[in-house]
């Protein structure tokens, strides 16, 4: 017999608004959402009468043209049976009072439960209940059944057919499959009489459940190759970065013997097994997670004909069935999962033995090459190989360049940078996208990145190797995040108004909140242990706030509107103890000190092709660096506000840059857009 505690949650939960369900509508792949979910996503998504759906990205289109959302949405399957068992769940979980006395805003305990209405009733509605003649004939049981008895019988009102609204008396004991609907002999002599395929309800139950059993099947073996294919692809993407690793290490090995000469085809070698990495990474990354996608989709597929199946009317049934049965014919058509051939690309590194003593005339130091994987052994055959065309690198000598690579115009120099570790700051948790909007580099090398996607909210932590070593998932959407000491990080919470703090020296916890009189934005701190963080003090007045670490607000910086229109975009504390705001509009920085003072402002030139800062941060040389993501660069100024160049460009492999940390030894951390976490080596002239 089963019981409410074995139904998996989600089957209760809208994947839009993460929420219980309300007036859940179904659509055609068997997914469910809140109808007014579901409506607004239509509105945002629809793209000449289609839309995919949120889950799986299966395409829905309007069958017929013109409807509006509204019109559309009543299209969709109305899933009472869900609202049925979420109805008995929040009972059962409930404090046991009368529904009806409720709506009189009293509580009165309630000793019985009518399962057509869906509703608990006292002694005394109970009584009224069964004497007025629309619930007369319905068929109550008391609390402890309800909270004790099976779901199979508390979801099934009556055993007999139900009795026809237009014919009194007579049960719907057929079914028109014409008009798909329920009908009783009357309605088959009357309303029916064209109809042709008219069959007993009992009949039509059962063939609907062997085809439903059927349908099951199907689901099942595609999630199961679904399974296997993603198992698949996630070795591959193991062994492809452990080749990947094993050639890194191959080269270094290599390069020991003749680094004095060959830095600059060194620098060229490891962009290309970057460029031929990234290119393999992202094809074999998109397999793994679409694999996911689709076992996810299938998985609730499978569990929504379990419960149909389990404790599902007829009309349920009958109401579910077309769309299954749709549903099933579109797997089919698809390519078999277990029939897609498997590409297993893995990385080598072929030496060129000549080039020691060929240094100086040979172009590179050996070459690298994405093979197919061999079962039978790990060494590559000549004719399996694939070799890709990696980007150049400039290797011009420059005399005399001791600053930032200069903007277009100057001078290029040798390159300074080169890519120490590349890996994907998603965890298998996550969602399909991240969004990494706060970094932290800790003395142990280790990485803590905030991701801010609404659908994951959570910090994770990374060896620079790319290991995922722990996560921690913060229950609301932070905004940003900034050290207290080498063991400890604050994050803002601003929907809330907290302060969470979190333990970062070993795994990340929890350690505590605290409330804030304010919605705190973006944050800073001192080695003091105190927090700048900014806030808005009232509908019309910007400020800063130095808050201690018990939430105590210690000094107000108070914002002059004329020169800042908006809240800053982000903040950060200089060498020296100044905030520098990096501000939207023509002065895209701004130095103040702690009495509001202006210092200095920038204003970048056409020529410096600072197009979109979206955060800043400090170096150990005491400068300011702005992450430019439209321009894909990291800007260096100066600490009276003159543009030095650019610390990290396209040409370093920095693609849409979302944030950057600098650490004590010159690693400089950055997340990009795509969820990529970079760590480059920068000289100490630059």
């Amino acid at each position: 017999m089963a019981s409410m505690s074995q139904l998996a949650d989600d089957i209760f939960t809208c994947t839009l608004c993460v929420e219980k369900f309300r007036e859940p509508r179904t659509l055609p792949c068997l997914h469910t959402f809140c109808r007014s979910c579901l409506g607004l996503y239509i509105r945002q998504t629809m793209v000449k009468g289609t839309f995919m759906c949120p889950l799986c990205g299966q395409e829905t289109k309007s069958e017929i043209i013109g409807l509006s959302v509204d019109q559309w949405m009543e299209t969709f399957v109305a899933n009472h049976f869900i609202v049925s068992l979420l109805k008995i769940s929040e009972t059962r979980q409930s404090e046991k009072s009368c529904d009806i006395c409720k709506q009189e805003h009293v509580l009165v305990e309630a000793i019985s439960w009518c399962k057509e209405c869906l509703e608990a009733l006292c002694e005394e509605c109970e009584r009224v209940h069964g004497r007025i003649k629309a619930s007369r004939d319905h068929h109550t049981v008391s609390i402890e059944y309800l909270e004790n008895g099976g779901l199979e019988k508390l979801l099934r009102p009556k055993r007999g057919p139900l009795d026809c609204a237009d014919h009194k008396g007579n049960p719907l004991s057929m079914v028109c499959l014409n008009c798909k609907k329920f009908v009783c002999e009357t309605c088959t002599a009357v309303t029916h009489v064209g109809c042709k395929q008219i069959q007993t309800a009992d009949k039509v139950a059962i063939d609907l459940k062997k085809d439903i059993l059927v349908a099951k099947d199907s689901i099942i073996s595609h999630r199961q190759a679904a399974q296997n294919l993603s198992k698949i692809s996630q070795e591959d993407l193991e062994g492809l970065t452990k080749s990947r690793d094993a050639v890194l290490e191959d080269i270094s090995r290599h390069v020991e013997v003749m680094m004095g000469l060959v830095l600059e085809k060194q620098n060229k070698l490891i962009a290309e097994v970057e460029f031929m990495y990234e290119k393999q990474r992202d094809h074999i990354s998109e397999r793994v997670l679409n694999g996911d996608v689709r076992i996810n989709s299938l998985r609730k597929a499978e569990r929504f004909l379990d419960q149909l199946l389990m404790y599902g009317s007829e009309v349920d049934v009958l109401n579910n069935f077309e769309n299954i049965a749709k549903q099933i014919q579109i797997l089919n058509k698809q390519v078999p999962v277990a029939n897609q051939t498997r590409d297993s690309m893995q990385m080598k590194y072929v030496q060129d033995r000549k080039s020691i003593e060929s240094l100086r005339s040979v172009p590179s130091l050996g070459e690298v090459r994405v093979v197919k994987a061999s079962k039978q052994s790990v060494k590559m055959k000549p004719e399996a190989k694939l070799t890709l065309t990696p980007p150049q690198i400039p290797t011009a000598p420059s005399k005399g360049l001791t600053s930032p690579r200069k903007t277009p115009g100057s001078t290029r120099g040798t390159p300074r940078t080169r890519v120490v570790s590349s890996f994907s700051g998603r965890s298998r948790s996550d969602t399909i996208r991240t969004d990494i909007r706060g970094i932290l580099l800790l003395r142990s090398g280790d990485v803590v990145v905030m991701d801010v996607h609404f659908r994951n909210k959570r910090l994770k932590k990374f060896t620079p190797r790319g290991k995922l070593v722990s996560e921690a998932d913060l229950g609301e959407c932070p905004h940003s995040i900034a050290l207290v000491s080498q063991t400890e990080a604050v994050v803002t919470l601003p929907k809330s108004r907290e302060f969470a703090f979190i333990t970062i020296g070993g795994t990340l916890h929890l350690t505590g909140k605290i409330k804030t009189q304010k919605s705190y934005f973006s944050l800073a701190s001192s080695s003091e242990q105190v927090l700048a963080t900014v806030g808005l003090s009232a509908p019309d007045v910007l400020s800063i706030d130095v808050i201690s670490c018990n939430g105590e607000i210690l000094n107000t910086i108070s914002l002059d509107r004329t020169k800042f229109h908006r809240i800053p975009l982000d903040l950060t504390l200089s060498p020296s103890g100044d905030l520098l705001l990096l501000c939207p509009g023509r002065d895209v920085l701004t130095c103040i000190n702690m009495s509001g003072d202006v210092l200095y402002t920038y204003q970048p030139s056409k020529a410096q092709e600072v197009k979109g800062p979206v955060s800043v941060t400090t170096d150990t040389q005491g400068r300011t660096l702005l992450v430019d993501k439209a321009s894909s660069k990291v800007h260096v100024i100066s600490g009276d506000g003159i543009h030095q160049g650019e610390l990290l460009s396209r040409r370093d492999g920095l693609r849409e840059p979302q944030v950057a940390v600098v650490g004590d030894s010159g690693i400089t951390v950055v997340a990009q857009t795509n969820g990529e976490i970079k760590l480059f080596a920068i000289a100490k002239n630059t």
